[in-house]
């Protein structure tokens, strides 16, 4: 595959990659509300609004939720995505 080079490309291609983060967030925040909702909802109980726990994507895998899965399957082929495409354009590091 060719680099794309001239301007308006390279525009549109910032624009998706920006899209593939948010989507990512996105995801990622419907994981992590299905995964207090299913497997870990004793563990939601102890929560209180404003802790702080850090979720890792091992977090969703094996959960016997077939959504969650799904999700965490998509999310993985989003970031593998959004690399393929950030290393095609050489831009990968240069975009928040």
């Amino acid at each position: 595959m060719e680099k794309l080079e001239y301007e308006p490309c390279e525009r549109t291609v910032h624009k998706a990659i920006k899209v593939l983060k948010r989507s990512e967030e996105k995801l990622f925040t419907a994981a992590v509300n299905l995964l207090m909702l299913g497997k870990m909802r004793d563990v939601s109980d102890c929560f209180e609004e404003g802790d702080d726990f850090t979720f890792f994507p091992e977090h969703f895998e094996d959960s016997g939720d077939a959504n969650l899965e799904l999700i965490d399957k998509t999310i993985k082929k989003n970031q593998t995505t959004l690399a393929s495409i950030q290393n095609l354009n050489g831009i990968e590091g240069r975009m928040k």
